[in-house]
């Protein structure tokens, strides 16, 4: 129900069940949440791409599989898993991306989708509360107003409106949309891991510094890096 990939550096990681529109079963679940464990500490894995066989990405948690559980929710969380992983995560999507497929997206660095891409947050419909991380992840990403209207009506956002809003990161073309997705991902892959580090750590504590101290942080990575000037 996963099938995984590592080529060059890049491992690609597919949700394979797309008769069931890629929800994600226990064990699934079990993977994504814990695929920091698998992929830090391996050299080779310098960028992982998490995407859906077929034209979509996930429908979610798999709730039928959830009811044969009497009401007994397994306690895992693939969100987890996903922003644990040391090196940048890309989640290309391709199609619908819906509540706990939602979630694992925006547990990635960045979003890359397709036009035909397509987004919903059914929680509120479905009468439940997030576990996975929603009203965190979406709130980072598009604001507490749009988030709030958007888990409250469970309304489909599009690829365009997605881009426009900052829900996804890169709006790529419909032909063209695998290679691209490699090609970001290569391009990533073949920097100096060590650097990507330190410039991900920049730019996740940066955000809530000031310029001044922003600056200070930067001098003192460079200098760790063997850089006395700046440019």
């Amino acid at each position: 129900m996963i099938r995984e990939q590592l080529t060059d550096g890049v491992l690609t990681v597919v949700l394979d069940r797309p008769d069931k529109r890629n929800a994600m079963t226990i064990e699934m679940r079990d993977y994504l949440e814990n695929l920091g464990a698998r992929c830090n500490g391996d050299d080779d894995v310098r960028c992982v791409v998490i995407t859906g066989a077929g034209q979509v990405f996930s429908a979610g948690a798999d709730l039928r599989e959830l009811q044969e559980h009497d009401g007994e929710v397994p306690n895992t969380n693939p969100t987890v898993g996903v922003a644990a992983v040391n090196c940048p995560v890309i989640a290309a999507v391709d199609g619908m991306c819906v509540t706990g497929g939602l979630e694992v997206a925006l547990a990635a660095d960045i979003i890359v989708a397709s036009p035909a891409a397509r987004f919903s947050d059914t929680h509120a419909k479905l009468g439940v509360v997030p576990r996975w991380g929603m009203t965190k992840l979406l709130t980072d990403r598009i604001g507490e107003a749009r988030t709030t209207e958007m888990m409250l009506t469970g309304r489909w956002v599009e690829a365009d409106e997605g881009a426009r809003i900052g829900l996804v990161d890169v709006l790529l073309g419909a032909v063209s949309f695998d290679d691209d997705v490699a090609g970001i991902a290569q391009a990533i892959a073949d920097r100096d891991p060590a650097l990507v580090t330190a410039l991900r750590g920049l730019i996740a504590d940066n955000a809530s510094r000031s310029f001044a101290d922003a600056l200070v942080a930067e001098a003192d990575v460079g200098a760790a890096f063997g850089l006395d000037g700046g440019i």
